[in-house]
């Protein structure tokens, strides 16, 4: 059962609207056509010479003509034919249906969760989920009053019921997830922390707005890599940049900016919209995870209503910018 449970993790990852995916169906060879025997080439155009030499009339020239007295010298050639002897012919190789290679994709997802599952001591799925939490106080490292701004926290669910899934998914040790309001202006920021070992790479990674928002009905129109902040003359990490459209008419496009920091370093997302997992990191980051577990691991958002360039002078947006600079955002 681990196995599967595996195998089903990497494929929700990497497909997370679901697996509706069809295979493209396999063509039936028509009736009329049919292989020469000397060559191995379709030909619809045969002649039958007898019960035993069958040729088609394209490929006279490969018929060997001294089979009926046992098997010909190997590698002759005969009547100036470019093609070996019928009893010399390589068979060519067909084309493998689309069936057989997602068999053989799928069995190899199989064999390798199953060796990660003999030699792991970790749960590659969910984490560590045995040992205790290890908040770090970010509701004190973070401050609720920055100059001129008033702070509510709100919940990640808006029932105990859908609070308690979040938790087991995310597997986080401390979070905020805090609304500043200041007259018309407003801004929230997101942030959750990963003890070393607690959680996998690649779960926490696969957890974004590019994902988690659009699976939510969110539209994102438009996108870029390497957004640059600055908190109080330090320069920040470059960002993930987004601008989402939530679900409804006339509604009030959001602007979004995250980080994912393990072990201090930048995670890297690439330049595209990251609504599946990335094959082959996600496997990277799973034996990593098996083998030697994780590093540290922080998930920054920040979102707001209002470009953040008219945020940047703001001395209450400055300040948080700052603090998230400390937490390890600060470039240099």
């Amino acid at each position: 059962m681990r196995y599967c449970e595996l195998l089903w993790a990497y494929c929700a990852d990497l497909f997370p609207a679901g697996l509706n995916y069809s295979l493209p169906a396999v063509r039936a060879p028509s009736i009329r056509q049919r292989f020469c025997r000397h060559c191995s080439l379709p030909c619809d155009g045969w002649r039958d010479s007898s019960p035993e030499l069958n040729f088609c009339n394209e490929h006279q020239n490969c018929l060997c003509r001294g089979r009926q007295r046992g098997a010909p010298q190997r590698g002759r050639r005969y009547e100036g034919s470019r093609l070996p002897c019928a009893q010399d012919r390589l068979i060519r190789p067909m084309p493998m249906p689309s069936r057989y290679i997602f068999s053989i994709l799928a069995g190899a997802l199989l064999v390798g969760a199953g060796i990660l599952q003999i030699f792991q001591v970790r749960n590659v799925k969910d984490g560590d989920t045995l040992s205790g939490v290890r908040p770090l106080g970010l509701d004190t490292l973070i401050t609720k009053t920055p100059a001129g701004w008033m702070s509510v926290d709100e919940p990640l669910g808006a029932t105990e019921f859908m609070r308690s899934s979040v938790e087991k998914t995310l597997n986080y040790d401390d979070y905020i997830n805090r609304v500043y309001q200041k007259s018309k202006q407003r801004f929230s920021l997101y942030l959750a922390y990963w003890s070393p070992g607690r959680m996998p790479v690649q779960k926490v990674a696969s957890h974004t707005p590019d994902r988690c928002w659009t699976e939510n009905g969110w539209t994102c129109l438009q996108l870029r890599s390497n957004e640059r902040l600055t908190g109080s003359g330090v320069p920040l990490m470059p960002a993930q940049w987004r601008l989402f459209a939530p679900p409804g008419a006339n509604t009030v496009p959001e602007y979004v900016v995250y980080w994912h920091l393990v072990g201090g370093e930048l995670y890297d997302y690439g330049d595209g919209l990251n609504r599946r997992a990335n094959p082959l990191k996600w496997w990277r980051d799973t034996v990593h995870f098996a083998v030697k577990g994780s590093a540290e691991q922080y998930f920054i958002r920040l979102t707001s209503d209002r470009p953040f360039d008219e945020l940047k002078n703001d001395p209450g947006f400055q300040e948080i910018l700052r603090a998230l600079g400390k937490l390890g955002l600060a470039e240099g």
